[in-house]
């Protein structure tokens, strides 16, 4: 069902949209925007499509705005959005003809007090937040991560690059969602994923890294994925009450995704994730032993060989 406008900023949670009538919605965690019913925030108009876009919440305190590959487009400040992009204070926001606008107040008067407030692909939190209820979980981290996207970014027309990668964020939503995973972070040209492990969520692992093989031959944008497993600690936040992952885990993650680059590995596991998935499919060892920024010794990677 529809967000129901908020009347007042007195009962804003301290992030929400405006539209040019004046109407305004609490932002609260994932918001899809679209000409469905189902929506929160339904677009009436025939240039929208029925699901058009995302704000998805992250790093407690930052809103990413992600096209879902629509016909017309989302901009936002009259740029056309290809691939996930932070919301700012103020930012015009444009989908099927209608304007909106995001407001973000306090966290726009905290970074002009200098507040540290800048995001690196491998941090967790935002600094000044408060982290309750903290408890450590064994988790499933996987990385997606467009490849080549500043040559692509050049050499394709503009709506050919803002559909494919629309079109492959959707997707791989969609196989994430479907294998009982979320979507932690967008990255910019990929995302972070993450299983808590529990029951049956090995097996969850493994049908997602097929359908993400069956994807990586069909996708008109070329990705990688590199998957680790380890022990992390979850904290709620209590501003806006979207869980924090802490921990040297989510470094190495990151550190893995970005030795894949370099090897050229289109599906990299980490040694952690492929002991647990050696029973279950078969794998093989990456040549060589590879040092990681932060961490101390040689490191092992693998792939898998054919299809899953």
């Amino acid at each position: 069902m529809p967000l129901d406008p908020a009347p007042s900023d007195a009962e804003l949670s301290g992030a929400w949209l405006e539209a040019s009538d004046g109407r305004r919605w609490t932002l609260l965690g994932k918001c899809i925007l679209g000409r469905g019913a189902e929506n929160q925030v339904v677009v009436d108009s025939p240039k929208a499509s029925r699901r058009h876009a995302v704000i998805h919440l992250q790093d407690e305190v930052e809103f990413w705005l992600v096209d879902e590959a629509s016909r017309n487009g989302t901009y936002c400040n009259e740029r056309r959005v290809i691939r996930p992009t932070r919301l700012r204070h103020g930012d015009a926001l444009s989908i099927g003809g209608h304007i909106f606008h995001f407001h973000q107040p306090d966290f726009a008067r905290r970074r002009a007090d200098d507040t540290p407030t800048h995001f690196d692909r491998s941090t967790t939190s935002a600094g000044d937040a408060t982290v309750l209820d903290l408890r450590q979980q064994k988790v499933w981290l996987l990385i997606g991560d467009i490849e080549k996207f500043s040559v692509i970014s050049r050499e394709w027309e503009v709506d050919k690059l803002a559909v494919s990668v629309g079109r492959w964020l959707r997707e791989s939503l969609r196989i994430v969602e479907n294998q009982h995973g979320r979507i932690s972070k967008y990255l910019g040209d990929g995302f972070l994923a993450c299983w808590e492990d529990r029951g049956g969520t090995t097996a969850s692992v493994v049908a997602a890294l097929r359908d993400f093989q069956r994807l990586q031959k069909d996708s008109a944008v070329s990705f990688r994925v590199a998957l680790h497993y380890g022990l992390v600690t979850f904290g709620e936040q209590s501003e806006w009450g979207e869980q924090s992952i802490l921990g040297p885990e989510m470094n190495y993650i990151f550190r893995l995704e970005d030795l894949a680059s370099a090897l050229g590995v289109d599906l990299c596991l980490s040694s952690p994730a492929q002991a647990k998935l050696a029973p279950f499919i078969a794998t093989q060892a990456v040549p060589g032993e590879h040092t990681l920024k932060g961490y101390e010794g040689k490191h092992r990677c693998f792939t898998v060989p054919g299809d899953l």
